[in-house]
């Protein structure tokens, strides 16, 4: 997987055309446009679910994490994905800061992204990192 993305992000003209066209101010508003839109019909259909429903979504993961082993199993996922990070190239980086730049990133995504704090500590719970090594016992 390292070398898969190592072989992706390498490659300089395809990284350096992401990088000016998402460094555009066009492209910029276009994207920041497509986001807030985006975000209005997700926070609507949350909303339209949570009324008729009762549906929650911190309540829908808050019981997918409950269920026996899925604490484990997203943790080893996500140590699995750790290749991929690590063989992310500086070009890929120059992309990452232009997509930083974009104001419906900054606004939208990026304070959605950080509040995922709780969760991921919800995650490395004692016991579930006391659990790592065991096998399902049924």
């Amino acid at each position: 997987m390292q070398d898969i993305t190592k072989r992706i992000t390498r490659m300089r003209f395809p990284m350096l055309i992401l990088e000016v066209l998402i460094g555009d101010p066009i492209i910029e508003k276009l994207l920041t446009l497509t986001i807030r839109i985006s975000m209005g019909i997700f926070y609507a259909l949350l909303s339209v679910l949570d009324r008729f429903f009762g549906f929650s979504l911190e309540r829908f993961i808050i019981r997918m994490l409950q269920l026996p082993f899925m604490r484990e199993t997203v943790i080893k996922i996500m140590v699995m994905l750790r290749p991929i990070m690590r063989g992310i190239e500086p070009e890929a980086l120059y992309v990452f800061a232009q997509v930083m730049r974009v104001r419906g990133f900054r606004e939208i995504i990026m304070p959605m992204v950080m509040s995922t704090g709780l969760i991921i500590e919800t995650l490395a719970a004692p016991e579930v990192l006391c659990n790592m090594g065991r096998k399902d016992r049924g």
